[in-house]
């Protein structure tokens, strides 16, 4: 983590650097708010930044991949419709696959802002209409799936937050939610982004895992704790 001393006192500073078990003794009296929002700003920062990478690497397997694995996902489709569907894929990823992938981004990001400030609450609306319902019904299946590390998750994240949040950037409906926003860049019909979505959960959901682990990772080596609920309620 890194701090820009030139903004900050020499006590101060010490302060910032402190141990996480002596900074939660001290951030109450010590701390300022600012001081505090740029603690924030400096953890979340460093995880959003493993994240990227870790999505961007799962990102592009999925372009690097697309043209075999469109052709394993639409066997069953008429030859005309299939291979138009492979076409307007495949060409919209080589033409604006950078920049979805941008998009994708800067709609995490509202997520991690929320963190920052504190907010229980969505970054980005879920769609409506089929790919609404889909979403919600993928992002239970690996909700289930990495319960345990993401119960984990969401308290490191109440810890960073100072409260109790139920909503937070690593929920899998959130990158779900953030995937089908940004293939709105693609200029694709719905019908070739909800088949584009069933790549995502094979490429990239199906790894989620990884995200989830190099997520928490950062976070244990940053000393951060979870939020102790019991304790929490007491006050």
């Amino acid at each position: 983590m890194t701090y820009h001393k030139g903004d900050l006192t020499k006590n101060q500073y010490n302060v910032i650097k402190m141990s996480a078990k002596s900074r939660e003794a001290t951030a109450k009296t010590v701390l300022s708010p600012r001081l505090e929002t740029l603690r924030r700003v400096t953890i979340v920062k460093e995880v959003k930044d493993a994240v990227d990478r870790k999505m961007a690497y799962l990102l592009q397997g999925l372009m690097v991949n697309i043209v075999d694995a469109l052709f394993e996902e639409m066997y069953d489709q008429e030859e005309d419709q299939s291979l138009q569907n492979q076409f307007s894929i495949s060409r919209a990823l080589r033409l604006n696959g950078r920049l979805y992938q941008e998009e994708f981004t800067l709609l995490m990001n509202v997520s991690w802002a929320n963190l920052i400030r504190g907010k229980d609450k969505r970054g980005v609306p879920e769609p409506q209409g089929e790919f609404g319902q889909l979403i919600k019904a993928r992002g239970v299946r690996y909700f289930i799936q990495y319960r345990v590390l993401l119960e984990e998750l969401r308290l490191r994240c109440s810890k960073i937050a100072g409260k109790e949040l139920h909503i937070h950037p690593l929920l899998p409906v959130n990158f779900y939610v953030c995937f089908w926003h940004s293939t709105a860049k693609l200029r694709l019909y719905d019908e070739q982004r909800i088949l584009l979505s069933r790549l995502f959960d094979r490429f990239v959901m199906d790894r989620f895992g990884q995200v989830l682990a190099v997520a928490n990772q950062n976070l244990i080596e940053m000393e951060i704790g979870v939020w102790n609920t019991r304790l929490a309620s007491n006050h």
